[in-house]
């Protein structure tokens, strides 16, 4: 899959599923830690949605901040 151009090169969902890495969330308030689907989230929000863009929709079910740090790792490096 092609980066989009409008990201100025940005990863995006569709490189993330296609590379097969997962996508770790730490919320910077309570330490919350979770791993998002990249599949999931590419059906919702769009292959092409940028990583950077996706930190606006992130929000922690624990403490309901909204400032969270991503992470990509390989499945078997939890």
């Amino acid at each position: 899959m092609n980066r989009d151009s409008r990201h100025r090169g940005e990863r995006v969902l569709g490189d993330i599923l296609m590379e097969g890495l997962h996508i770790w969330v730490t919320c910077r308030n309570c330490r919350h830690r979770a791993s998002l689907s990249p599949l999931g989230l590419a059906k919702r929000l769009g292959y092409d949605r940028a990583l950077g863009a996706l930190r606006r929709h992130l929000r922690c079910s624990k403490c309901g901040e909204r400032m969270v740090d991503l992470r990509l790792i390989e499945p078997e490096r939890r």
